[in-house]
């Protein structure tokens, strides 16, 4: 999963799930693709094109500056090293994802808002073997994060 949100699928990760790293990592431009159902006007998608836009940069800054983190740690570094320094990271991309959704519900009625399907509106949930991800527990136990509702 770290790969796939650095914007490249791990070696022998399957098909489905690169696409669902892939789109996880903007999710503004899967709310802007549902623009017929959420019935967006002009002006919503010109708004919701730049915030799209916004996190896209951010995306591709955040992703460089992990790498250079990763490359930093050596050909082979010990995973509990390489984890310890990543982990921050980790924590600054969900405040990424956090601040595009929330610039993107801002432009929404309430109502647009509650058609947005919730693996858009949490696009993190289950990576890294979380419920319902790779390796998680299908969402059997666990704890999940509250819904940016």
């Amino acid at each position: 999963p770290l790969a796939a949100l650095l914007g490249g699928a791990a070696g022998g990760q399957a098909d489905g799930e690169a696409a669902a790293a892939a789109a996880a990592l903007n999710p503004v431009a899967q709310i802007i693709d549902l623009k017929d159902s959420l019935a967006l006007d002009t002006a919503q998608v010109a708004r919701l094109a730049a915030v799209r836009d916004t996190l896209a940069a951010r995306n591709t800054r955040w992703a460089a500056d992990v790498r250079a983190l990763i490359a930093r740690q050596g050909n082979n570094p010990d995973q509990a090293t390489l984890f310890a320094a990543v982990r921050p990271k980790l924590g600054e991309r969900g405040q990424i994802m956090q601040d595009a959704l929330r610039d993107a519900q801002a432009v929404l009625s309430a109502e647009q808002w509650a058609k947005v399907p919730e693996n858009v509106k949490n696009p993190m949930r289950g990576f890294f073997g979380g419920p319902g991800g790779p390796g998680g527990q299908g969402g059997q136990g666990g704890r999940p994060r509250p819904p940016m509702n």
